[in-house]
């Protein structure tokens, strides 16, 4: 099979690039790390080990730059963990899991004494009275759909099942002995009596 010039030439470019880079990654893979005794590093005029237990405070961050230093190795530093495996936990001794603490607040004894008790807030008022009252039937004998002559002040309604008065009031059922009517504004029911 033969290959044309500008292909042969990429083809060519390719091969190298990758033995270039497998060069490379084998070089980087088998680069030797001195044991932690052997490395050393002066911080603020002393001499630290790696294998050496720094105090805290700028020590310990002067430490820790130090190892890790102006580059970004990918390999593992056994020198960071054993550094790590020194520090202890001090914590508050509060439950970080827990949604809220169990301990009061503290309060002044004197406080206490000069508040008034604890008064539940008083229900709130009953729904307002519905005005109608019942006039008479409106409908003839042995008409199956019932209506009621409603009355509010002077003013009179003819209402049967479903419909609203006064914009305010809808007839819910209307019985032989009783109408009951729903205020929509407060969403109340109330059984008016059918009485002459």
């Amino acid at each position: 099979m033969k290959l044309d010039p500008s292909k042969k030439k990429k083809t060519i470019a390719a091969i190298a690039l990758v033995v270039v880079s497998t060069m490379l990654l084998y070089w980087g893979l088998r680069m030797p790390t001195p044991p932690p005794e052997v490395r050393k590093a002066s911080v603020s005029g002393q001499t630290v080990s790696a294998s050496s237990k720094p105090r805290a405070g700028n020590e310990a961050r002067a430490y820790v730059a130090m190892l890790l230093g102006p580059t970004i190795n990918p390999r593992l530093r056994f020198d960071l963990l054993a550094f790590s495996e020194g520090v202890k936990y001090q914590g508050t001794g509060r439950d970080i899991f827990a949604e809220y603490e169990d301990i009061p607040a503290p309060v002044a004894p004197g406080l206490l004494a000069d508040k008034e008790p604890y008064l539940p807030p008083p229900p709130p008022p009953p729904p307002p009275p519905i005005k109608l009252k019942f006039w008479g039937w409106a409908s003839q004998p042995g008409d199956p759909v019932r209506a009621a002559f409603l009355a509010q002040g002077e003013t009179g309604f003819v209402a049967r099942e479903g419909d609203i008065v006064a914009r305010r009031y809808k007839v819910i059922k209307i019985g032989s002995a009783s109408i009951e009517i729903e205020d929509v504004l407060n969403n109340n029911r109330q059984n008016i009596p059918v009485a002459f």
